[in-house]
C-alpha cells in the first residue's frame, strides 16, 4: 500500500483554487497521497520534497504560504492505515 511507503508527511497552506494546487500536488513525483482543509494541505510523500513541491506550486501559479516537514511515527502509519482518530 502506499501509505506503508509514506515516510514523509508536509504540511503546507498554498493559496489558490483547491482542486487545481491538489492537481498540481499530486503531479509531484514522490507524492503518495494529498488530502486538503481549507488552504491546509497534507502531503504524505516517499521523502523529504519539498523542493519539487515548490518549484511545481509557483510553476501553477499559486503560492505557498508555509511549508514544513514531518517525520511519520509508526503510530501515524497505523491510524491511517485503520481509519481511526487518536
Amino acid at each position: 500500500s502506499d501509505i506503508l511507503s509514506a515516510k514523509n508527511r508536509i504540511i503546507a497552506e498554498i493559496s489558490g483554487d483547491s482542486s487545481a494546487v491538489l492537481n498540481t500536488l499530486k503531479s509531484v513525483s514522490g507524492v503518495l497521497q494529498t488530502d486538503v482543509n481549507e488552504n491546509i494541505y497534507t502531503i504524505n510523500c516517499e521523502s523529504d520534497i519539498r523542493a519539487d513541491i515548490s518549484k511545481a506550486v509557483s510553476e501553477a501559479g499559486f503560492t505557498i504560504l508555509m511549508m514544513k516537514n514531518e517525520d511519520m511515527s509508526l503510530e501515524d502509519i497505523f491510524v491511517k492505515l485503520v481509519g481511526g482518530e487518536k
